[in-house]
């Protein structure tokens, strides 16, 4: 995913805080690695920090217009539930990105739009 660095916020440990734009929205995210220059525009691989709970974290919706908004302290997300494994691996298709998340619980059927919201997204330069 392409995004824009809007704000950040150096940090002594290695989770920088960054606010970012993109065609899908803006919010805030962690940054992972060496931090990103204010204004520049990056390839981003997106992560989730913990398993997000079916039915709690992550449900079904009938939203079907892939978005990231700012909600809080942490990330709403409109995507895509492409495919799921059993051990609780979902795929999630965000526009043109697809997202690997841990869930725990009952997954909603696949091909279906979800609503997550993510306590902790972390955004990871992909050198493209």
């Amino acid at each position: 995913m392409k995004v824009e660095i809007q704000n950040l916020e150096l940090s002594s440990s290695d989770k920088h805080r960054v606010q970012f734009s993109s065609a899908l929205g803006n919010a805030c995210a962690y940054w992972q690695g060496i931090p990103p220059q204010l204004g520049e525009t990056y390839h981003v691989e997106l992560s989730v920090g913990t398993p997000l709970n079916w039915g709690v974290d992550i449900l079904q919706t009938t939203e079907s217009t892939y978005q990231l908004k700012q909600e809080g302290d942490g990330v709403g997300m409109i995507a895509k539930l492409e495919t799921y494994e059993e051990e609780g691996l979902a795929f999630l298709r965000l526009g043109g990105s697809i997202l690997m998340i841990e869930t725990l619980g009952n997954p909603a059927p696949i091909g279906t739009f979800v609503e997550a919201h993510i306590r902790e997204l972390i955004l990871s330069d992909t050198g493209i």
